[in-house]
C-alpha cells in the first residue's frame, strides 16, 4: 500500500499524500469545512488546502471522516493509524465514534 515517497519525508512525503481536497466532492468539502452550508471562497478554499498540506495529521483526520461519511471503516483505520500525534488520533476516533448515527 505504501511506497517509498510515502514513508520519507526526505523524499517529499506531505507532497505524496492524498490531500483531502483532491478526492472530496464539493459538497462533501462543503459538509466538512462550511459552517452555514455554503461553499467556500476561492480564498478559504486555498488556505484550507495550505492548511491541510501542512499539518499531515489533520489531513489524515479529514480524510478519515471523509472515508466514515463514505462508508469505508478500513480507510477509517489506515488513517488514523497513520496519525501520529496521539491527542489528534484520539480526538478523532472519539469525533468518529460520537458521530456515528445510533
Amino acid at each position: 500500500m505504501f511506497n517509498l515517497i510515502d514513508c520519507c519525508p526526505v523524499l517529499g512525503y506531505f507532497r505524496a499524500m492524498t490531500n483531502f481536497f483532491d478526492i472530496a466532492t464539493p459538497e462533501e468539502v462543503i459538509e466538512q469545512f462550511s459552517l452555514d452550508d455554503e461553499p467556500l471562497s476561492p480564498e478559504a478554499l486555498a488556505a484550507e488546502r495550505r492548511a491541510l498540506e501542512k499539518d499531515s495529521d489533520l489531513n489524515l483526520s479529514c480524510l478519515a471522516f471523509l472515508s466514515a461519511n463514505r462508508g469505508d471503516e478500513q480507510a477509517v483505520h489506515q488513517y488514523l493509524e497513520q496519525i501520529k500525534n496521539d491527542e489528534r488520533r484520539l480526538e478523532t476516533s472519539m469525533l468518529l465514534f460520537e458521530c456515528q448515527p445510533a
